[in-house]
């Protein structure tokens, strides 16, 4: 057998990622020579137990970082990477990872967070979850929330707020961030408030059950989820699929003198909040003394709200 040959089942034998077609390559031959040289020496290639679509150079740092005593969580989060994908390359590498069990049999979470709407909380996750979440009862009752990778800490936000231990899933191609909760108490308690599964086309809010010193959270939990804070002009923008959610959080909004305007747009509405003295209003209504909010959207209104002035 060539040494060029020997060589490359070396390398790839003793490699992590590299790939039989990135072996030839480097070694200049075809996969074909290769094969026929190892058929000649009764040498078979080993089928390789780790794979994965993260960049090699991450992985490793990962590996590095979790040595060095960071944990899994704290390494994804700078990494952007998923604590499973971690997870696994640790194992493979035969590290004993520091109380952690990455196959994740023990979920654990609040099933009746969502049972009665009594706090802050409550009410804003409702209406997030209104606006960018979404319901299941068909293979398997499920919550899922999924957003962009600036927002995973807003998905830790929501990890704390119901008790949850459950791992938060990175999709590279996407450039997002997810978690998804199984259960079917926490699935029916949502729904009997309107968000049901295909929310988007049949969903409904039912106001009633919101309470009247909670509807400010729930709003603001809308907005964080699929609403706009103009940070220039005096416009609040609420981007919503179903007309009579439009007119149902208008609705919310007119109980505390906070008029609203809904505009038909080709495949959706939006229920604009546009005159000075609303804006400001609905700003302070929203975000005033507010516990739990998207930080981004944060910011902008306690920038807007700085430079305002009743006089001018």
């Amino acid at each position: 057998m060539q040494q060029k040959y020997l060589n490359a089942y070396t390398e790839y034998v003793n490699s992590t990622f590299s790939t039989i077609d990135e072996i030839c390559h480097k070694h200049g031959f075809c996969k074909s020579s290769f094969y026929r040289a190892l058929k000649q020496e009764n040498l078979e290639l080993p089928k390789k137990h780790f794979f994965t679509t993260c960049d090699k150079n991450k992985i490793e740092l990962a590996e590095k970082m979790y040595i060095q005593g960071k944990s899994i969580k704290t390494i994804a989060l700078e990494l952007r990477m998923s604590e499973k994908t971690i997870s696994k390359y640790l194992n493979f590498k035969q590290i004993k990872i520091r109380g952690y069990h990455p196959q994740q049999k023990n979920l654990t979470y609040n099933t009746t967070f969502f049972e009665t709407i009594d706090t802050e909380e409550k009410a804003y996750w409702l209406g997030f979850i209104f606006a960018d979440g979404s319901v299941a009862v068909s293979p398997s009752c499920r919550l899922c929330i999924e957003l962009n990778q600036i927002d995973v800490n807003h998905l830790e936000k929501f990890k704390k707020s119901i008790e949850s231990n459950h791992l938060l899933k990175y999709r590279k191609n996407r450039n997002t961030v997810s978690v998804s909760i199984c259960g079917k108490k926490i699935v029916e308690d949502l729904m009997k408030y309107g968000c049901i599964p295909n929310k988007t086309n049949l969903g409904f809010i039912d106001e009633d059950k919101i309470p009247h010193d909670l509807i400010s959270h729930f709003l603001r939990g809308y907005l964080d989820g699929d609403g706009f804070i103009d940070s220039k002009r005096y416009r609040i923008v609420y981007t919503i699929k179903l007309l009579n959610i439009a007119e149902s959080i208008q609705k919310l909004f007119s109980i505390f003198n906070i008029e609203s305007k809904i505009v038909k747009e080709k495949h959706y509405y939006r229920l604009n909040i546009e005159t000075k003295e609303s804006y400001y209003n609905a700003l302070s209504f929203l975000y005033e003394n507010a516990n739990i909010f998207l930080d981004r959207k944060y910011e902008t209104y306690k920038q807007r709200i700085e430079c305002y002035s009743p006089s001018k």
